[in-house]
């Protein structure tokens, strides 16, 4: 490809809302093709961008906003279009969806207090669904970074907070049982806190 997308969480010409931005491989040049207006609540739209986007099976992109309605929307670099999808108010989304291998479904993590879990977003209902809700110490908690799927159907992730030694967790999550399992409780010895994805 000759053409990357950016996301900017911030500035832009919408008054500091963040911006679609496309360089441009060939020249250099770089290249603002979409604004977000974080004025008036987003002006239903959304703002400040905080994590990137993902390609589901339309071939559209689909991200989340962290500002101005938490909103799920989707991106069509071909005609610039920007369009917003559910307003997910009360909804706290670090990091990018993943995801499933049909493409129709994605898949991500909540950090709402009182609903911090695994979710999922039905790309053809507009759907927003809590699979999981993190128990706490045993199970871990507070999940950054994007989940990494399997062929057999489990997601994998880590918390920053919670398990033996509350300095986070590796964890297998199968979405068709809505079963978790720690896999691994960190430690000072192997680091602690992660807070980014899984490849």
């Amino acid at each position: 490809t000759t053409l990357l997308l950016a996301l900017n969480s911030g500035s832009g010409l919408g008054g500091d809302g963040g911006q679609v931005r496309h360089i441009d491989l060939t020249n250099g040049k770089i290249q603002s093709f979409y604004n977000f207006d974080p004025s008036n609540g987003g002006g239903g739209t959304g703002s400040n961008p905080n994590s990137g986007m993902v390609k589901a099976y339309n071939n559209k992109l689909y991200g989340t906003m962290q500002q101005a309605g938490n909103y799920f929307y989707s991106y069509e670099p071909a005609t610039r279009t920007y369009t917003p999808l559910l307003h997910a108010l009360g909804i706290n989304i670090f990091g990018t969806m993943a995801p499933s291998a049909d493409g129709k479904s994605l898949y991500g993590f909540n950090q709402t207090v009182g609903a911090d879990g695994i979710f999922e977003y039905k790309v053809d209902s507009n759907s927003y669904t809590l699979l999981h809700q993190f128990a706490g110490l045993n199970t871990g908690y507070t999940a950054f970074g994007t989940p990494c799927l399997d062929t057999s159907g489990n997601l994998y992730g880590t918390c920053s907070l919670g398990g033996i030694n509350n300095q986070g967790v590796l964890f297998k999550y199968n979405i068709q049982s809505n079963q978790l399992t720690n896999l691994h409780s960190f430690n000072s010895n192997d680091g602690i806190y992660p807070r980014s994805g899984l490849l």
